[in-house]
């Protein structure tokens, strides 16, 4: 019963003036075709995605605040030693800093963090580049 899964890809070219819009925004996003399968597999599936999903963005939003604490804290150290540091725990030092800029961007925008938890974490990367508000 395995079947293609749909690929669609949109080019994020501005960020809508609301919070609401952002389910508008598709990025590197595959649609899983679930009359692929039974519905007592489909119904099981969606409920794995919906909690995996979850998982995905409670840690992010948990990696991004710890990162930004971090950060803070060596802010004025200018010899790139949040970059150092980052790097001996594997995280590159542009992947923290887009994490940071998507909790900036969290905490700025939504009057309570867990409001952006029903957002991918793709998203909000994608919306917290300060290029995408130009």
């Amino acid at each position: 019963m395995q079947g293609p899964v749909t690929e669609v890809q949109e080019t994020v070219t501005e960020v809508p003036e609301s919070v609401t819009d952002i389910a508008e925004i598709v990025t590197n996003v595959s649609y899983f075709d679930y009359g692929q399968v039974d519905d007592d597999t489909a119904e099981f599936l969606r409920a794995k995605a919906d909690n995996i999903n979850q998982i995905r963005i409670k840690s992010m939003l948990s990696t991004a605040k710890e990162l930004k604490e971090v950060h803070d804290r060596l802010a004025n150290n200018k010899s790139g030693v949040f970059g150092s540091w980052c790097s001996s725990i594997g995280i590159y030092s542009d992947t923290a800093q887009n994490y940071i800029r998507a909790y900036n961007y969290i905490a700025e925008n939504f009057g309570n963090i867990s409001d952006a938890e029903a957002i991918q974490p793709s998203l909000l990367f994608a919306i917290s580049i300060p290029a995408a508000h130009d």
